[in-house]
């Protein structure tokens, strides 16, 4: 798959509908396109719903916002969120009723409260799991002191589920823990098999335990089977300059 003219992609949903991956060239750049993925590129809080909304809606939805903190301040490395901002995300339109939303928080009260108390109530969404992952070495030591004042060896997801009908739910929130080494920065382990066991479906609709779930990553910055990345730069982390090569013997 080669691509001369970059603009080409921007504005529209690519896919790669094949269960093997692709190569995708861009000028001179090498991108792997995973089977059965698919990305948009563009900014999420100025750009056409549209695409997105005729291939939902999603049974889970994950987002991982760049939340203002100080070493983004600092390197300017890339723009960030103010978490307000949130609310211009049509995140109804993206949801399946009894659908997951999941959302990467930093480590700052007032946004996880925010979060919990204010999107997710206003979204229908209820608080089903905190996921902690404890970010490790290779040796299974702490990347940072837990008592660190500056940067804490932790990060959270929120996990909450869209309501079917109008109740909320009254079971209490589950909390656990997973241990990952960072990679890259910003990028976060995958997840796949742990959000979708949240997943419900409508006991009206009989056919959709058996259709396939769809999955959906907001501010996406790598390409994964079976989802749809979008974001500003969800090429990114799929580039051939992080690709490791290896040659069967």
């Amino acid at each position: 798959m080669k691509i001369d003219d970059p603009k080409s992609v921007l504005q529209r949903v690519v896919y790669n509908n094949g269960d093997s991956p692709a190569c995708l060239k861009i000028n001179e750049s090498f991108f792997l396109v995973p089977g059965r993925s698919s990305f948009y590129i563009s900014d999420l809080l100025s750009t056409d719903f549209a695409p997105i909304q005729s291939l939902g809606p999603f049974n889970v939805v994950v987002a991982d916002p760049p939340w203002p903190n100080k070493s983004a301040t600092r390197s300017n490395a890339y723009g960030v969120l103010d978490h307000h901002e949130l609310y211009r995300i049509p995140f109804r339109e993206f949801v399946a009723p009894g659908g997951v939303l999941a959302i990467w928080v930093v480590n700052r009260m007032k946004v996880i409260h925010f979060v919990k108390t204010k999107l997710f109530p206003s979204l229908g969404v209820d608080l089903v799991e905190e996921i902690a992952w404890i970010k490790v070495t290779s040796s299974g030591e702490w990347v940072f002191s837990p008592q660190s004042l500056d940067r804490k060896p932790y990060e959270f997801l929120l996990v909450g589920r869209r309501r079917i009908g109008e109740e909320s739910s009254k079971e209490e929130p589950q909390r656990k823990a997973i241990a990952a080494i960072p990679s890259v920065h910003s990028r976060k382990p995958i997840l796949e098999g742990i959000l979708e066991r949240h997943v419900e479906f409508d006991p009206a609709d009989s056919s959709a335990p058996n259709r396939a779930i769809k999955k959906l990553e907001l501010f996406a910055r790598c390409l994964l089977p079976n989802w749809t990345s979008w974001g500003n730069e969800p090429l990114r982390f799929s580039s051939d300059a992080y690709l490791v090569y290896s040659k069967e013997l």
